[in-house]
């Protein structure tokens, strides 16, 4: 993601970006962005708090919205279980649903500070175990149901 708006996908051989996309121009600038395996979304997160779906083979119109902070957005990983982990700058960390962007867990205050960092390990029988950490200088591990 870059401060022109514009999310690039590269082949790390090449000397040009494999893909541009851009989320539709009312959103904000682009703080993250995150590459779920399963359908050829790329998804990007706001400076707004917005979670915006792109089609990257058509890389211009949003798929799938979704409102998940009232911050910025500082990081976003996708499991592969189909999960999207989001994390803000109010601290508070999401879990979506990579397929439709709508809600998968509860939402949580989870760090004191900006919450900047996230990732997954598992599936497990329990469900996909969600690594947050933050300014606040912790690092939190939580359980996300694969339901």
């Amino acid at each position: 993601a870059a401060d022109d708006g514009v999310a690039r996908l590269w082949d790390v051989r090449a000397e040009k970006p494999l893909v541009c996309a851009a989320p539709p121009e009312d959103s904000a600038l682009l703080a993250a962005l995150a590459l779920p395996a399963d359908d050829g979304r790329l998804v990007v997160g706001t400076e707004a708090g917005e979670i915006v779906a792109i089609d990257w083979r058509q890389p211009r119109g949003a798929v799938a919205r979704a409102a998940a902070h009232t911050s910025g957005v500082r990081a976003l990983a996708a499991s592969e279980a189909g999960l999207l982990a989001c994390t803000s700058d109010d601290g508070t960390v999401s879990c979506l649903r990579t397929s439709s962007l709508g809600v998968a867990a509860e939402t949580t205050g989870a760090h004191d500070a900006a919450a900047t960092a996230a990732g997954w390990l598992g599936p497990r029988k329990a469900g996909a175990v969600l690594l947050t950490g933050g300014w606040d200088g912790r690092l939190l591990a939580r359980t996300v149901p694969l339901q």
